[in-house]
């Protein structure tokens, strides 16, 4: 997309306000790398931050970083060139799903931290007839949600909040216009999302979730009519609104709707739900007790704060294997290779360890330096850095500490663990077996490993059409209990522990 931005004006703040599609990890910090742009008439110096993070070509192709950029005469720029088009897990559609004359129809909606996905559903088949996927425009303020809340605390609150309300309109009225369907048809509203997510949506501050004790101002498990819902469309004010209910500051509505698509019978079992994104939300079924947690695993599953990181986009390499000495990949759509998503940098790891080009405390080995960059480039070098391969340690540290504290909880092995089910998109595309050989998860639970996909919209499907799916997803909230890792010594000494592969 081009873009002509005025002199004298931040461009990644020129973007954000117009809402032109543009990704910030690091908040705007001139870190991450993720809000390039490309100057295409004008001229941008070149600052220190664009030396940092682009090669000589890059910048001489005009390549630069639009949080550090302003100019000082009009530009025209191209922006939207890291990732404009993301793949994200959704519900299915049902096979010969119509719409039925005279039926009403409800929307359900997951607001997830990096997508946002919206099915529609026919309220009395209860069959999904369409679904659709966007980006929360949210990104460009930061990849994770304490960034947001930052953000927020900063002045943005609003800004924020009217931006997530602009695409869930924009989602919304495009899926009625897919199935053919009109704003008067819709009943019903059911939303799901994190805590934080559910904060921007309903236009409240996200500050008491910035630091502990973390107090919510609402943990959902609310129901209301569409006109007392704040910042959504007057086509939708004749529905009704439900906003799902959640346990903890960050064990919000998205894991309970989740959960609840598990079934009963899953709470007469030793299972662990595992929701893996910028936040590792985690939830161990006991029988009747539910015990639960979170640990900020950081952007690095996500392709976030990876030198040649990506979400996954076309082009994603996604999957990574070795066969008799050569270096295999696979991109999302079969694109050419634009950096690496979450699964393709656990797969590559897993390569990286096994041929020993990494040793088991992370450390490259200088004889192998190179390889990666050489083997995977297209037209320009996509390699893994030692600062990469740290962010990734970090992430599957905590992860695995938040496991094991909720395991000495519950007075559990491994060993009696049932199920593990794996949520959401990166839970549905990782593979069990390079997740045990990097150490997100052992190897026994590797094992018990079972994907679900979007459970969370899947179990705002089902809140649409079961008619005690609220009252029942309220006794699972009441039931959780949260173990903050804060508070607990172990933790750490678990984090170093895990540190290494």
């Amino acid at each position: 997309m081009q873009v002509v931005c005025p002199s004298g004006v931040n461009i990644l703040e020129y973007l954000r306000k117009r809402q032109f599609p543009v990704t910030a990890d690091c908040g705007g910090h001139g870190i991450c790398g993720k809000c390039k742009i490309r100057l295409l008439a004008g001229t941008l110096p070149v600052c220190k931050e664009d030396e940092k993070i682009f090669s000589k070509e890059e910048l001489a192709e005009g390549i630069r970083l639009a949080c550090k950029a302003v100019p000082k005469e009009p530009v025209r720029i191209e922006t939207g060139l890291a990732e404009d088009d993301f793949f994200a897990a959704a519900a299915k559609i049902q096979e010969n799903a119509r719409e039925n004359p005279g039926h009403a129809f409800g929307i359900a909606i997951d607001v997830g931290t990096t997508t946002i996905a919206a099915a529609l559903v026919d309220l009395e088949s209860g069959k999904i007839l369409n679904v659709v996927t966007g980006i929360n425009p949210q990104r460009s303020y930061g990849a994770d949600v304490m960034s947001r809340i930052q953000e927020a605390g900063a002045g943005k609150s609003k800004i924020l909040a009217d931006i997530l309300e602009e695409e869930l309109n924009r989602l919304t009225l495009k899926l009625l216009e897919i199935t053919e369907r009109k704003p008067g048809d819709v009943r019903q509203f059911v939303f799901a999302g994190n805590t934080t997510m559910l904060h921007f949506l309903m236009g409240l501050s996200p500050q008491g979730l910035a630091a502990y004790p973390f107090q919510p101002e609402t943990l959902g498990g609310i129901t209301m009519r569409g006109e007392e819902f704040f910042g959504f469309s007057s086509l939708f004010r004749h529905t009704g609104v439900q906003i799902l209910p959640g346990i903890g500051a960050y064990v919000g509505a998205d894991i309970v709707s989740g959960m609840y698509t598990i079934g009963r019978e899953a709470f007469g079992k030793k299972c662990i739900f595992l929701d893996l994104g910028t936040n590792g939300e985690m939830a161990l079924i006991q029988n009747d007790r539910l015990i639960c947690t979170s640990v900020a695993a950081g952007p690095a599953l996500e392709g976030g704060n990876l030198s040649c990181g990506t979400g996954s986009v076309k082009g994603a390499i996604c999957h990574v294997r070795e066969n008799g000495g050569n270096i295999l990949y696979e991109t999302i759509g079969g694109e050419t290779a634009v950096g690496f998503c979450g699964t393709g940098i656990i797969d590559l790891l897993s390569v990286m360890l096994k041929t020993g080009i990494i040793d088991r405390r992370g450390m490259l080995q200088r004889k192998y330096e190179g390889l990666f960059r050489a083997v995977i480039s297209n037209n320009h070098s996509i390699a893994v850095s030692q600062a990469d391969i740290r962010e990734f340690q970090l992430a599957k540290a905590a992860i695995r500490a938040g496991l094991e504290i909720l395991l000495h909880r519950a007075g559990l092995t491994e060993d009696e663990i049932d199920t593990l089910y794996l949520a959401g998109g990166f839970g549905t595309y990782l593979d069990p077996r390079t997740a045990a050989d990097t150490g997100i998860l052992s190897r026994k639970l590797a094992a018990a490993a079972i994907p679900l996909g979007n459970a969370s919209l899947s179990g705002a499907v089902m809140a649409l059409t079961e008619g005690k799916s609220m009252e029942d997803m309220r006794n699972i909230a009441k039931r959780g209990e949260i173990i903050e890792l804060a508070n607990e010594p172990e933790f750490q000494e678990l984090f170093i522990k895990y540190m290494d592969f």
